[in-house]
Parts: C-alpha cells; sequence; structure tokens
C-alpha cells in the first residue's frame, strides 16, 4: 500500500508539475536510457569477446593435437605420420572452418578428428 500511494502521489506531482519540471523529468529519463543502452551495447561487446577467446583456445587446443600427433611422426618414422592423416594434413583454413562449424553446432570448436587423445 506505501509503495501505491507514493505512486499515485509522484503520478499527482507530474500532473501538477509546470511544464519546465516535465520538461527536466524527460531529460532525466533520455539520460537513465542511454546509460542503459550503452550498457547493453558493453554487454554485446563483451558477449563477442568472450566467442573470440573460446574461438582461441579452441584453436590452441587443435594446435596442441596437431603438435602430439607431429611429435608421434617423428617417433614413429615416414609413412606412418598420425592414425588420423585427416588432422597431419589439414592447412590452417581448413581447421579454422573445422572450429567454427563445430562452434557454430554449439561444441566446443574442437574438431572431433583433431581432439588431443
Amino acid at each position: 500500500q506505501k509503495r501505491l500511494r507514493a505512486l499515485g502521489l509522484e503520478l499527482w506531482r507530474s500532473l501538477k508539475a509546470g511544464e519546465e519540471a516535465k520538461v527536466a523529468e524527460r531529460s532525466r529519463l533520455r539520460e537513465e536510457v542511454m546509460t542503459e543502452l550503452c550498457d547493453e551495447s558493453r554487454v554485446k561487446q563483451i558477449a563477442a569477446l568472450e566467442k573470440e577467446i573460446s574461438l582461441y583456445q579452441a584453436r590452441l587446443k587443435v594446435e596442441q593435437g596437431r603438435t602430439v600427433h607431429l611429435a608421434a611422426a617423428t617417433r614413429v618414422g615416414p609413412g606412418k605420420a598420425s592414425t588420423n592423416p585427416m588432422c597431419a594434413q589439414a592447412s590452417p583454413q581448413e581447421i579454422d572452418r573445422r572450429i567454427r562449424a563445430q562452434a557454430a553446432r554449439g561444441g566446443d570448436g574442437i574438431g572431433s578428428c583433431c581432439q588431443q587423445r
């Protein structure tokens, strides 16, 4: 009831207020809305940065997996480079494409053929 009474009084005051007070209230509300919109764009920017970070983390994991495969290939010898030749032969562009496709499907961006085992 107290909130309702306070709201009613505020409404009554705004109706009785002069033009100057109404302009000041509109200006205050505009400022408040602008602040909220700025905060929303900041939230969007943070979300974009988080997505970019997750892509870089996925690329790092893929590269770590490739390093493991290449290290194993050097120990095994020529002709037996990897148990999964798709990983060792994929170009950086192909890896990037796989990461983005996996991330778009809701995965962590690491293609199943390039995961560390």
